[in-house]
């Protein structure tokens, strides 16, 4: 049998849910004297905005521009998807498959990332094109909805 509670830092009533958390175990484990096992996990995270995903990309696209400022290469020009899939990696990691005896590399998708993520992406991004000499124009209203 699963069941399930939310509880949140800040709700008051802390010690009454854990009070039945611990009901509830020692309940189950009466019943069929089996161990039992409680989980602890974060609640699901909004996921990223379509404000911070707006801004993304023409952040990405900066980066690229002031990439390909510096290396001067028309043949070889980078653009805001490269960039992205580059410091998706660089600050998510990749998954590492085979499929039918074939590498496959896959990227988190920024589609499905939370506001957290998708704000650690964009500071990431953000830092590393400033210790680069990339300059980024940040809207006023980053501070207001990228942390909403």
């Amino acid at each position: 049998m699963h069941h399930k509670w939310a509880v949140y830092a800040n709700q008051q009533k802390f010690g009454n849910v854990m009070q039945q958390i611990s009901d509830f175990v020692a309940r189950e484990a009466l019943e069929d004297g089996k161990p039992q096992l409680v989980t602890v996990s974060p609640l699901h995270e909004a996921r990223r905005t379509d404000a911070q995903n707006r801004f993304m990309w023409p952040m990405m696209q900066q980066i690229a521009d002031g990439m390909n400022a510096v290396q001067q290469q028309a043949d070889a020009l980078i653009t805001k998807e490269h960039v992205k899939v580059y410091l998706v990696r660089k600050y998510f990691g990749v998954d590492r498959r085979e499929i039918d005896g074939e590498p496959v590399v896959i990227e988190k998708s920024t589609a499905k990332m939370s506001r957290s993520e998708m704000i650690y992406l964009i500071d990431s991004a953000m830092a590393w094109a400033a210790d680069r000499g990339f300059a980024v124009m940040v809207p006023k209203e980053y501070q207001e909805w990228a942390r909403e």
